[in-house]
């Protein structure tokens, strides 16, 4: 018994989010969405473009990231995200 799931075809990371990103700013230019869907809609979309935008990773990111160090309260996993965003 396979999963349907299995089935689908492999898409690339960021077309998917490009994809989502348009679907949300879609959504919002929705008039009659109440004001807690639009902030909520306008934090997802935040996020895409972020996922979407290259940018530099400084030494100190990179050091943190091989090193497992990360943000105070996060156990080391903020800097597994840090490395997952180094390969990207």
């Amino acid at each position: 018994m396979t999963s349907p799931y299995l089935q689908r075809p492999v898409v690339p990371l960021a077309a998917a989010l490009s994809q989502m990103l348009e679907n949300i700013e879609t959504e919002l230019a929705n008039e009659k969405l109440e004001a807690g869907e639009k902030r909520r809609l306008g934090r997802r979309a935040k996020l895409m473009r972020s996922l979407l935008t290259p940018r530099l990773i400084t030494e100190t990111e990179d050091r943190n990231a091989r090193c497992g160090s990360g943000s105070p309260g996060f156990g080391g996993a903020d800097a597994q995200l840090g490395a997952l965003v180094v390969n990207r």
